[in-house]
This record gives C-alpha cells, structure tokens and sequence, in this order.
C-alpha cells in the first residue's frame, strides 16, 4: 500500500490500524528446533488425520 499509493509508513500504518512495530518486526529462525520440526512435518505427511498433539505425543513417547 504504501508503494502503490506513495504514501509514508506512519500514514499506511494508521488507516490499516496496525502498529508500525509489527509492520517491522523481522522474525528469526532458530536453528535449534529445526530437527523437531522436520519430526514433525514428516510425521504429518505420514499422519494426514493427526493434529499438533497426537503428533507431539507420538514423538514424545519415541524420544
């Protein structure tokens, strides 16, 4: 938006409502969880019809 209607951060920030903050935060990602992660994506693509908490459960009795 503030691109297409040249406008300033602080102007496309308020008609959106959303604070200027979110609109800048940048997220990390943190290289440590990225083995549990990777657990988990493949046991849901194994497991269609389990959600986060069977799924959890499963890798937790696993270790």
């Amino acid at each position: 938006m503030q691109r297409v209607l040249a406008v300033s951060e602080r102007r496309a920030c308020r008609v959106l409502e959303q604070p200027r903050s979110t609109h800048r935060y940048q997220g990390t990602l943190i290289d440590r969880d990225k083995g549990l992660v990777d657990a988990m994506k493949e046991k849901a693509d194994q497991k269609k019809r389990w959600g986060y908490r069977q799924i959890t459960a499963h890798l937790n009795k696993a270790g």
